[in-house]
């Protein structure tokens, strides 16, 4: 029972969990800006981070959004300062 008690707990403390993404977006048309055509596909998200792009069709995610029809791009930045 302890060692059981003590792996749960060693568990929790690295923050492991059986699910592996915090959110999926899939279906997104992503744009990477270098000038090609964009790519319809899944991108998975953990900790903040991008950690996957491609199928995740069958993964699980804290929150999962459906963007077919809209694009995913890289962020902006607002050069002008407006």
């Amino acid at each position: 029972m302890k060692r059981a008690a003590i792996a749960l707990l060693c568990l929790l403390a690295a923050g492991c969990s059986d699910v592996p993404y915090d959110l999926i977006i899939r279906g997104a048309s992503v744009l990477d800006g270098d000038g090609r055509a964009p790519v319809q596909t899944d991108i998975g998200i953990a900790r903040g981070r991008i950690v996957k792009l491609g199928d995740l069709a069958g993964k699980a995610a804290h929150r999962i959004i459906d963007a077919s029809g809209l694009v995913a791009s890289p962020g902006f930045i607002d050069i002008h300062n407006h």
